[in-house]
């Protein structure tokens, strides 16, 4: 009567990927495609892009 598949189940039926490995070739393809601009580009220099100085380890104390 009312067959209820999972969705993995699903996919492999219809010949789908995981949607988690459709997401990491999306951003391989994006990163690439940041790869071969110029270096004077901005969206390469706001990849590239090193911050300086210490970064906080740990949220600070609650003072009340």
């Amino acid at each position: 009567m009312n067959e209820r598949k999972r969705s993995e189940e699903l996919g492999e039926l219809l010949g789908l990927e995981p949607v988690s490995l459709m997401i990491k070739k999306s951003r391989l393809g994006w990163f690439g495609y940041v790869e071969h601009k110029d270096d004077t580009d901005q969206v390469k220099y706001c990849v590239m892009f090193e911050v300086k100085g210490n970064s906080q380890k740990r949220r600070p104390k609650k003072i009340w």
